[in-house]
């Protein structure tokens, strides 16, 4: 509704954030819609900003359909360890105002007042400028690894790409900023007729309180169950290794930045099947599992 519009904010541009980071002050109550990677990246600042935070996710934990129900849940605890409150499993009805705030009304009756709501549900590519005939499944621009589309005279980079990725063998798109980055210069490269490198497993990281962590690969949304941990969660020091078919599909780090996600990529692009033994052993070198 138009009355509550002052009170709610997304995240697409630098103003954007700059007018939420106004709102972020010790004692706000802070409502969160969406339990993924920007929510939980806002969750992490407005905390650290003295504010009340509840984050309503309709997932079963926070992060689920990408990283399972382990490290989805180490993510969670981590929060409500900081003060976070979750709504699991719950969806917003609607929102209405209420003295200088906004009511939020959930799918279950239950409700929260929020002098902020923040909406991180995802994002729809935005393809009205583009020919029907280019546009992939997820409503992406389809594109080859070169960021090409059907027509010779029309590419695509960054979110709105849906790339054809030679190494999972699906269509993918990413929405992170390292995805733009390196499409842009391939992009740029390809439209000059030089050659590029495309590197098929996609990359992402983030920053959350006191956890610096760093992610590579792809596992189909909803299959991520199948994770091995190499480390101790309780240290909040670890690296996860999700498997798909006994071969590891993707890895992370949290706090391991001496490791690095060199040994992590080799291990994914070695596509070698893994004793899941000497995967969570620390004792056993990475790279003894893909020479």
């Amino acid at each position: 509704p138009a009355e509550v519009s002052d009170h709610v904010f997304y995240l697409r541009t630098l103003e954007d954030s700059r007018s939420l980071g106004r709102q972020l002050h010790p004692g706000a109550r802070v409502t969160i819609i969406g339990g993924g990677w920007i929510g939980l990246e806002v969750a992490a600042i407005a905390t650290e900003s003295g504010c009340q935070v509840t984050v309503v996710d309709p997932h079963e934990i926070s992060l689920r359909p990408t990283l399972g129900m382990t490290v989805g849940g180490f993510f969670a605890g981590v929060h409500r360890e900081h003060g976070v409150e979750f709504r699991f499993g719950r969806r917003v009805a609607k929102m209405n105002k209420a003295a200088g705030a906004v009511e939020i009304t959930l799918d279950d009756g239950g409700s929260l007042v929020a002098d902020c709501v923040v909406v991180g549900i995802g994002a729809i590519p935005e393809t009205d400028l583009v020919d029907p005939d280019l546009l992939a499944a997820d409503g992406g621009v389809r594109v080859d690894t070169q960021l090409r589309t059907d027509d010779p005279r029309v590419f695509a980079a960054g979110d709105i790409a849906t790339v054809t990725n030679p190494f999972y063998g699906t269509p993918l798109r990413s929405e992170h900023w390292a995805n733009a980055m390196m499409g842009g210069q391939i992009a740029a490269r390809s439209m000059l007729g030089l050659d590029s490198d495309f590197d098929p497993v996609p990359f992402s990281f983030t920053d959350q309180y006191d956890l610096y962590m760093e992610y590579a690969g792809w596992v189909p949304s909803g299959q991520a169950e199948d994770v091995v941990i190499r480390g101790d969660l309780t240290a909040r020091a670890f690296q996860a290794f999700w498997l798909v078919d006994g071969r590891v599909a993707a890895a992370m780090h949290v706090n391991r930045q001496d490791e690095g996600m060199e040994p992590l990529q080799d291990l994914i692009r070695a596509r070698k099947q893994v004793d899941r033994a000497n995967l969570a052993d620390p004792n056993v070198p990475l790279a003894d599992l893909h020479n």
